[in-house]
């Protein structure tokens, strides 16, 4: 969540939790496909929004598409709209912590299972 509250203002507007989002996953993203592959990364991504959207309506239905350039998430923006943009921002929190703790399972590790995001030491690279 300290990423996510970096990359956004106190009350963002929907359309910028959705962009800031786009950024955040484009880097992630972008990360993950470098140590788990790109599928692996999309795959990732694919069961944290399965995660998001059965706990945060401004998922439901949101797709990730990594392939894009820039990597966009299909629905996101209109969804914020109607949700808000905290309901975003809590939303991609989730999403993200959902991946952190999925490879903190996997790699034993949270501070390893940060890195592999581009977050160690608590730093994004935005």
């Amino acid at each position: 969540d300290k990423l996510v509250a970096r990359a956004l203002p106190k009350a963002p507007t929907p359309d910028t939790a959705a962009e800031v989002a786009e950024l955040i996953f484009a880097q992630v993203h972008q990360n993950l496909s470098q140590w788990v592959g790109s599928k692996g990364s999309e795959e990732l991504f694919a069961r944290a929004l399965r995660y998001a959207a059965a706990n945060h309506l401004v998922f439901a239905g949101v797709q990730y598409r990594p392939a894009a350039d820039p990597p966009r998430f299909h629905r996101l923006a209109e969804n914020a709209r109607e949700s808000g943009g905290q309901a975003a921002a809590e939303g991609v929190t989730a999403a993200l912590a959902w991946i952190i703790e999925t490879l903190t399972v996997l790699i034993g590790d949270e501070q390893i299972a940060m890195s592999l995001l581009g977050t160690a030491g608590g730093s994004a690279r935005l």
